[in-house]
C-alpha cells in the first residue's frame, strides 16, 4: 500500500504524487496522514472526484461520492479528534471486480475525547436513527453520517482498530458498462 502524509501539501502536490505513483487508477491502495484540520477536507472531496474521474464514472455519481467522502472527513475531525494536532489516516481502495469499479474508503480517527465511542456504540447510534426517522427524511438539515452514507454507499461499517482507535468505512461498486 502506498503511503503519503499530506500535511504541508496542497491538491495540486496530490494530483502530481498520484500521477507519477499510480500506473492503474481502477487497482491501488493507498493511505493518507493528515492532521485533524477541515482545510484538508476539501483537498480530500477533489482527490476522490479526481480519481472516480480517471475511472469514468458518472459525474452524478462523483458528486455523490464526494459528498460521502466529505461527510466522513468531517466527522472523523469533529468526533474524532481533540484539536488540529490529531493525527487522522483515509485508507482510499480502487479494485476491479467483475460487477465494476469497487471504491473502498475507511477512515480512521483517534478518538482522544474524554468519551470513546466504539464499532458497538456506533452501530446501536446507526439502528436508532434509522428506526426513528432517518428513513424518510428529506431535508438538507440534520443529514449525518448514516443518512448521506446510507443513500451513497452500498456498505457503511464500523470497525475497533484498538482500544481508542475506531474505523469508519464505506464500499460502493460503480458500474463501468
Amino acid at each position: 500500500m502506498i503511503k503519503f502524509d499530506l500535511s504541508w501539501k496542497d491538491y495540486e502536490d496530490i494530483i502530481i504524487f498520484f500521477s507519477d505513483t499510480i500506473k492503474d487508477y481502477g487497482n491501488f491502495g493507498i493511505s493518507i496522514n493528515f492532521n485533524a484540520d477541515f482545510k484538508y477536507s476539501k483537498i480530500l472531496r477533489d482527490l476522490i472526484y479526481h480519481l472516480l474521474t480517471k475511472n469514468n464514472i458518472d459525474y452524478r455519481w462523483k458528486n455523490r461520492f464526494a459528498l460521502l467522502t466529505d461527510e466522513i472527513i468531517n466527522n472523523a475531525i469533529e468526533h474524532g479528534s481533540n484539536s488540529k494536532q490529531d493525527n487522522i489516516i483515509l485508507y482510499i481502495h480502487f479494485s476491479s471486480e467483475e460487477e465494476g469499479l469497487k471504491v473502498n474508503l475507511e477512515v480512521t480517527s483517534f478518538w482522544k475525547h474524554w468519551f470513546r465511542v466504539d464499532a458497538t456504540k456506533m452501530e446501536e447510534m446507526r439502528s436508532k436513527k434509522l428506526n426513528e426517522w432517518y428513513d424518510e427524511h428529506e431535508s438538507i438539515r440534520w443529514r449525518g453520517l448514516f443518512l448521506i452514507v446510507q443513500q451513497i454507499a452500498d456498505k457503511l461499517y464500523f470497525r475497533d482498530w484498538t482500544d481508542w482507535e475506531l474505523i469508519v468505512g464505506v464500499d460502493k461498486i460503480f458500474n463501468l458498462s
